[in-house]
């Protein structure tokens, strides 16, 4: 029988580095780095709102 391996939270899935997204007249991502974690929750939190339709 193998033994089964619990993955650790260093475990990185998912690397995202220097990551820019520019919208007309707006920069929304500047050189952003994002690492997400085996067992992590990850939250990505910022306003959502386009400016030509405001809440």
């Amino acid at each position: 029988m193998n033994e089964r391996q619990t993955p650790q939270t260093t475990d990185v899935v998912l690397r995202l580095e220097g990551v820019s997204k520019q919208y007309p007249g707006t920069m929304a991502l500047k050189d952003v780095n994002f690492e997400l974690y085996t067992g992590a929750v990850g939250v990505l939190v910022g306003d959502n709102r386009n400016p030509t339709n405001p809440p």
